[in-house]
């Protein structure tokens, strides 16, 4: 089902929708009018329509490359009203009280960026 995927990264929720709203009408239409040589051209263009979408998403699909390498990823996570909340985190600086909780906010950052480079992360998020 990986073609469905690659179907709707091309036409969106839309283009899996018709395939498969195709199909039913498809089916309907051979249950109504029985399998003549005006419905089993219908089905052979359905067919057709059906392999080009499988192969095109199979080849897509083929085409994916895969890293063999893990990539380590560090998430910093800071809750900020602390500093705003907690006076004496901001005691140890000087200043007003904006240039302390940047000089705080500067500091947590490189000493989570520092634990980053120490567990090896290749990438670092910090929110």
């Amino acid at each position: 089902m990986r073609w469905l995927t690659q179907l709707a990264s091309v036409t969106g929720v839309v283009g899996v929708s018709f395939v498969v709203t195709l199909f039913a009408s498809v089916v309907n239409y051979i249950w109504e009018e029985g399998m003549r040589a005006k419905t089993a051209a219908s089905v052979i263009v359905y067919g057709i329509a059906v392999v080009i979408i499988t192969s095109a998403g199979m080849f897509r699909v083929e085409r994916i490359v895969t890293a063999d390498q893990t990539v380590r990823v560090a998430a910093g996570l800071e809750n900020y009203n602390l500093l705003l909340e907690d006076k004496s985190i901001l005691a140890e600086y000087s200043g007003s009280d904006e240039e302390k909780t940047l000089q705080a906010n500067a500091d947590i950052i490189t000493r989570r960026a520092k634990q980053a480079v120490q567990n090896e992360s290749t990438l670092f998020s910090f929110s």
